[in-house]
C-alpha cells in the first residue's frame, strides 16, 4: 500500500497514473522475460502499478486508477533465495519512493476508504465486480512453478479441488484484515477476521493456472503481513500441498466458498461443511493441512522448518 511521508494512506485520486508510472520506471531493476507486461511501459519489470485499468472499445489499455504497487519476485529455486530477492526488491522500491515523498507499507486493506466503483467498459459482469473488489483489498499471492517432470504428472482437476479443501486453512493461517471503513469489521454480530478473503470469494477462486508464464500456479488467499517468516510459511505451505500425492477430499466450489466466508467471519469458531453437509472442525482441518504439507516437504528433501510460524499464527 502507498502512503505519504507521514504514512497517511493514499488511493486513486492521490496517485496519478502517469506520475506513479515515472516513479516505477526510475527504479534500478532489470526486466525479466517471463514476467507479464501489465500495461504499456511496465516492461516486464518486477514492479508494476496495481489498480483498475481503463480500456477502449477495442480492449486497448488507456489508463489506470492506482491502488498500490505489486512486487513480482523472480523465479527462485529455494525459499531463502526467494525471500532475499523479495527483501532486495522491497528496499530498492522504498528508496525510490522516499525520494518522491512516498512510502510503501505491507498493510492488508484501505481501512478508511469507501468501496470502489469503476466503469464496466468491455468487462463481463463477473470480471467487473472482481476488479472493483480488488481495488479495496491487498494480499499476498504465492506462485509456484514446478519442474516439467513433476508438472506432467499433475492431475489438475484433483489439484484444483485440493485447494478448495485447504482454502479455509489458508485463511485461518493468514487472517489479518479485520477493518472496514476505518472501524473494526462487524459481521453477523461478530468482529470478523478477514474482510479481504470474505469479499474475494464472490468473484475469485483459490487456485489459478497460468500456463503462459512457466506454468505457474497462483494461490490467492493470503492476507497481507509484514512478517517475512509468515511469508516463508505461506510459500512452504503452498508448495507442500502441491507436492502432496495423497488423496484429498473433493470439495465443490460453492461449498469451499461457504467455508472460506465462515472462517473469514468466525475464525476457528466457524461452521464448516463437506460436500455431504457433514461438519468439518476448523482446528482439525488446519492440523491436517499442516501435516500433509510437512510430510510432502520432507519427502522431497525440502525441509518443513519454514512451516513453524504457522503453528502459532
Amino acid at each position: 500500500m502507498l502512503t505519504d511521508a507521514l504514512y497517511n494512506a493514499l488511493h486513486v485520486a492521490d496517485l496519478p497514473f502517469n506520475n506513479m508510472k515515472q516513479v516505477i520506471e526510475n527504479t534500478n531493476v532489470s526486466s525479466l522475460s517471463y514476467l507479464v507486461e501489465k500495461y504499456p511501459g511496465s516492461d516486464r519489470r518486477p514492479y508494476y502499478l496495481e489498480g483498475y485499468d481503463y480500456v477502449n472499445d477495442k480492449g486497448e489499455f488507456v489508463s489506470l486508477d492506482v491502488k498500490g504497487i505489486e512486487i513480482s519476485t523472480p523465479i527462485a529455486f529455494n525459499i531463502p533465495d526467494l525471500m532475499n530477492s523479495f527483501q532486495e526488491l522491497y528496499n530498492i522500491l522504498q528508496k525510490s519512493l522516499i525520494k518522491n515523498g512516498l512510502n510503501c507499507v505491507c498493510f492488508g486493506t484501505h481501512p478508511e476508504k469507501l468501496d470502489y466503483e469503476g466503469p464496466r467498459g468491455v468487462r463481463g459482469v463477473k470480471e467487473w465486480a472482481a476488479a472493483e473488489v480488488a481495488m479495496t483489498t491487498f494480499g499476498i499471492h504465492v506462485n509456484i512453478s514446478l519442474p516439467i517432470r513433476i508438472e506432467e504428472k499433475i492431475d489438475r482437476e484433483a489439484l484444483y479441488y485440493r485447494f478448495n479443501y485447504v482454502a479455509p486453512a489458508l485463511v485461518l493461517f493468514s487472517a489479518n484484515t479485520p477493518f472496514r471503513h476505518g472501524e473494526l469489521w462487524v459481521v453477523d454480530n461478530n468482529i470478523g477476521k478477514s474482510d479481504r478473503s470474505y469479499r474475494r470469494t464472490f468473484t475469485r477462486d483459490t487456485l489459478y493456472f497460468r500456463d503462459d508464464q512457466n506454468y505457474r500456479k497462483e494461490v490467492t488467499l493470503f492476507d497481507m503481513t509484514n512478517s517475512l517468516e509468515l511469508i516463508e510459511g505461506y510459500t512452504a505451505l503452498t508448495l507442500g500441498i502441491m507436492l502432496d500425492e495423497t488423496p484429498f477430499p473433493y470439495i465443490p466450489d460453492t461449498f469451499s466458498k461457504h467455508n472460506i466466508r465462515e472462517v473469514s467471519k468466525f475464525g476457528y469458531k466457524a461452521n464448516l461443511i463437506d460436500r455431504q453437509f457433514n461438519p468439518i472442525s476448523p482446528t482439525i482441518l488446519a492440523e491436517d493441512v499442516l501435516n500433509r504439507a510437512e510430510n510432502s516437504l520432507e519427502k522431497y528433501g525440502l525441509g518443513s522448518k519454514y512451516l513453524s510460524p504457522l503453528y502459532t499464527s
